[in-house]
């Protein structure tokens, strides 16, 4: 059976070969490797026989027999990666890897509970978790690069590396040769356009912006000079006849119209009716009345007209009027002075 074996191996196959008996235990003579390699082509035979015989249908045409070809292929596939899979589920060293998670999960969700246990059970006993292990490297290595930033050697050495580094004309050469391209650059501009609106639309809207925007208002108005030249402006502005002209077409086409006037209408006898409601306005009023009414002068009118009069009338039927005492008194003056 070995006489009739003409298949020689590869140099692959003799590499594996070599690689699983570790041919280095043996003597590396001709003999030896003859042995090993009729031991490896036995075994491939004695294999070859145990396997069943696949009796191949009858196919009609070619492609029949390639899709056939084609589809045992595929299952001898598919059983080999079964296989693999099998093998690789059944290795020690992913089942480790696949604890890893599994513990490190279990760990967290553990810790978890036991700090929701001690802080429902001892309020106040738990109070902040400690900093884990990743935090702590950070920490130390920012404070590491912090204190070697603040070391003066290190900024001195630093100012000395720039100050020389911007003195070399190269230095301004690629410096203006960037500024040009960046300044060329349509991305750039645009890109400037829209932060520079955007820089001053936010320090507009800023409260710090507006306090002092109306501080220097209030301190440009409270100044003598600009009160006088405001004041001269303005009379300058009313003495010309084309301000009066202006000023009484945009009253005319804007007061004159049927909301405006309903609009200044409802302003003004809301703010009549907000006046009077007003505590103080209440009081000046009522002050105002008791002044009126204890004034002799005003006293006496109001009874001559609101309460002598009207009883006259009523008590003459009409054939006395109020004002005959009034008339006679005026006439008898005259008389005097002419007979003077």
């Amino acid at each position: 059976m070995l006489t009739k074996i003409k298949d020689p191996m590869s140099s692959h196959q003799k590499q594996q070969l070599y690689s699983f008996y570790n041919f280095t235990r043996f003597r590396k003579t001709k003999p030896t490797l003859n042995r090993l390699q009729n031991m490896i082509l036995h075994q491939k035979q004695l294999y070859n026989l145990r396997q069943p015989k696949i009796h191949m249908p009858h196919f009609d045409n070619y492609f029949q027999k390639l899709k056939y070809q084609f589809m045992q292929g595929m299952i001898r596939r598919g059983n080999y990666i079964k296989k693999e899979i099998l093998l690789l589920a059944s290795s020690r060293i992913l089942q480790f890897l696949s604890l890893i998670p599994i513990c490190y999960l279990s760990y967290n969700v553990g810790r978890q509970a036991y700090i929701s246990y001690l802080s429902y059970q001892y309020p106040g006993y738990y109070t902040k978790p400690a900093t884990p292990i990743k935090d702590k490297f950070k920490r130390y290595v920012a404070t590491l690069v912090g204190n070697t930033l603040r070391d003066p050697q290190v900024e001195k050495e630093g100012l000395n590396f720039l100050s020389k580094l911007f003195m070399e004309p190269q230095t301004h050469e690629a410096g203006v040769y960037l500024l040009k391209n960046v300044l060329n650059d349509p991305r750039f501009v645009e890109e400037g356009k829209i932060f520079g609106i955007d820089l001053i639309s936010s320090i507009l809207r800023s409260k710090q912006c507006e306090q002092d925007f109306i501080k220097i208002v209030m301190t440009t108005l409270q100044q003598e000079k600009v009160k006088k030249e405001t004041v001269e402006l303005l009379r300058y502005i009313v003495k010309q006849s084309e301000s009066e002209e202006i000023l009484a077409i945009y009253f005319k086409t804007v007061f004159l119209r049927d909301d405006m006037l309903q609009g200044v209408s409802k302003l003004l006898a809301k703010s009549a009716v907000d006046a009077l409601d007003q505590p103080q306005i209440k009081d000046k009023f009522g002050n105002f009345v008791l002044q009126v009414a204890e004034n002799p002068i005003v006293r006496t009118k109001l009874y001559q007209n609101y309460l002598i009069k009207p009883a006259k009338k009523f008590f003459s039927f009409g054939l006395l009027s109020g004002n005959s005492g009034e008339e006679q008194q005026p006439q008898s003056q005259e008389n005097k002075q002419q007979n003077s």
